[in-house]
């Protein structure tokens, strides 16, 4: 039984670290999300103003020198500002 509960953590604690990508994998998994590939860099440049920190989809290294991202925490943050923000696509008529 012991053994049980030591392997779910274990693999529940995997499930959770293949949902953190650095910020380069992350631009290449998801590149359909961002309009150029200095869109990702502007978000995370002002995750204090926009919200992204405060979502904890942003991860700090103790040394405050590497980012990475987590992925599911960056989709309820992406898809909760899309929401809030009324917008067309470009070039759609607007009637």
């Amino acid at each position: 039984m012991t053994q049980s509960i030591t392997q779910t953590k274990a693999q529940s604690s995997s499930d959770l670290l293949d949902d953190i990508y650095s910020i380069k994998a992350f631009k290449q998994r998801y590149s359909q999300l961002f309009r150029s590939s200095h869109e990702l860099d502007y978000l995370l440049r002002n995750r204090r103003l926009n919200g992204l920190a405060e979502s904890g989809a942003v991860i700090c290294s103790p040394s405050g020198r590497r980012i990475s991202i987590v992925a599911s925490k960056f989709a309820t943050w992406f898809l909760s500002a899309s929401e809030s923000n009324e917008c067309s696509p470009t070039g759609s008529a607007s009637g």
